[in-house]
């Protein structure tokens, strides 16, 4: 005869299977009961949206973009599916940018993406990371196809409605540079110094120093212009900084 400790510690253990069989159905039953893509199943929704991911971190845009477009129009009902439209326009963008940098007429690229990314931002809920986000894109779109005004605003509204961080303050760069390409100089002016306040690590970037120090230059201020131009190497800064030299009297030596 077993001694009552035995018999109880058999019986608790059979208590323990037990639960540990209920609790297994009843998460099995609860993963049923969610959509898909909060559980781990591999699935083909999960299983597309995950390839589609890895050619785009491989640089296959092409690809890349046919996978997300499969995505969003065969799950359209999937939490994701807002994601997928934005990187579907994501990569269409990259295949664009790619055109223009062979020197390639890309305005119909472009369009295209611009009018993916517009379609984006409809299906994603407004104060959403990713509306910001694909809202700042398409301000920069709007920029390469040198719709300067609508860039400007695009970028306004991405300001005004982000917390803070990087996207808030690239979007102030934007409206810097689009006030620029608009001759509004004291506007571009000021709207680049309040960039580099709200974002001191813009100090640092070539981007932000080409920009500017055109800017500097543009408003009559070429000692400080000089200062962010110099550093840097390529034509068109080179050119803005001989300005500069000779409107403060230096020899281009």
């Amino acid at each position: 005869m077993r001694s009552p400790d035995k018999r109880t510690s058999l019986f608790a253990a059979a208590l323990l299977l037990l639960s540990a069989a209920a609790a297994h159905r009843a998460a099995a039953g609860a993963a049923r009961a969610l959509p898909e893509e909060f559980t781990n199943a591999d699935t083909p929704a999960r299983e597309l949206f995950r390839t589609a991911g890895i050619l785009f971190e491989g640089g296959n845009d092409g690809a890349a973009a046919k996978a997300y477009r499969e995505f969003a129009d065969t799950h359209g009902k999937d939490l994701r599916a807002p994601e997928a439209s934005a990187m579907y326009a994501e990569s269409l963008y990259r295949q664009a940018i790619k055109i223009a940098e062979t020197g390639a007429a890309a305005e119909s690229a472009l369009s295209e993406a611009r009018g993916e990314f517009q379609k984006a931002l409809r299906s994603i809920a407004r104060g959403d990371h990713l509306a910001t986000a694909v809202g700042l894109r398409l301000a920069e779109v709007e920029f390469n196809l040198k719709r300067y005004a609508e860039s400007r605003e695009a970028a306004a509204r991405v300001h005004a409605e982000s917390p803070g961080g990087p996207v808030r303050a690239e979007a102030r760069l934007l409206q810097g540079r689009a006030l620029l390409a608009l001759a509004r100089l004291p506007e571009a002016f000021s709207e680049l110094r309040a960039a580099l306040g709200e974002h001191p690590a813009f100090g640092d970037d070539p981007r932000f120093a080409l920009v500017y120090g055109v800017a500097l230059f543009e408003v009559g201020n070429s000692s400080d212009s000089l200062r962010y131009l110099e550093k840097l190497d390529e034509p068109f800064a080179h050119l803005y900084a001989a300005r500069a030299q000779i409107k403060l009297g230096r020899p281009l030596v």
